[in-house]
């Protein structure tokens, strides 16, 4: 899962999230409970730029990675 996942960096940085936080905590997080530390730390592992927020261009588009992270 990854890069061949998504279409722009807002989406893969946006899965990456979901797939970290929902091994973390066993749930789906809201964009506001994941820390910004959290949220740069990623960004930095994932060699994105500063200016790329975790966001989806839909709703179908979030709950397609939501059954990509269910499934791993």
């Amino acid at each position: 899962m990854g890069a061949g996942e998504t279409d722009t960096d807002e989406h893969l940085l946006a899965l990456t999230l979901a797939l970290k936080c929902f091994q973390r905590l066993g749930r789906f997080a809201k964009a506001r409970e994941v820390p910004p530390v959290v949220v740069e730390h990623v960004r930095r592992c994932l060699e994105v730029g500063e200016d790329v927020a975790p966001v989806y261009a839909s709703p179908r588009t979030a709950e397609s990675h939501r059954v990509l992270v269910r499934r791993r």
